[in-house]
């Protein structure tokens, strides 16, 4: 199954709070996430991103509610990307990323769109920075840990 070569991997999950080892866990994942999409509805949800040419599945686009640290859905809503390793340094998160962007501000009409990931995590920091995203700072607001949180409004981009 693709979702478990993605994140059966300990250096894609090394900054996610996702860990899978079995194809058992990585159904029960999917169907959280299927689940909590349709709950929140609005539009937002989780997105399989997959090469053009063969339609490989290379990773997973995000456009949901960011969770406050109970792990409730707050009214801001992120954008994020998980690649698989052999995806990594290509374009395609950032590409990905931008099409979400787009729908959040086009389709969904959002204000203000977030990113967050790990002070660590120098590639995703780097993705935000391509966007545009303007830094705010770190926060413990969201998913219960230390987070960099990048913004971008509407205003600036349309």
């Amino acid at each position: 199954m693709h979702a478990l070569s993605i994140y059966g991997d300990p250096e894609v999950t090394r900054f996610l709070m996702t860990k899978i080892t079995t194809l058992s866990e990585a159904w029960q994942v999917l169907d959280r996430w299927n689940q909590k999409a349709a709950q929140w509805g609005q539009g937002c949800g989780f997105w399989a991103i997959q090469l053009k040419a063969d339609s490989t599945l290379i990773g997973t686009g995000i456009l949901i509610p960011l969770r406050d640290a109970q792990d409730q859905p707050t009214s801001q809503f992120e954008v994020g990307w998980h690649l698989k390793r052999s995806a990594w340094g290509c374009g395609y998160a950032t590409e990905a990323a931008r099409a979400l962007l787009h729908y959040g501000f086009e389709q969904l009409r959002l204000p203000t769109i977030f990113a967050v990931a790990n002070p660590d995590n120098t590639a995703s920091l780097r993705v935000m920075q391509r966007l545009h995203m303007q830094f705010i700072g770190n926060t413990t607001l969201y998913y219960q840990t230390e987070l960099a949180l990048y913004k971008l409004d509407r205003c600036l981009v349309y």
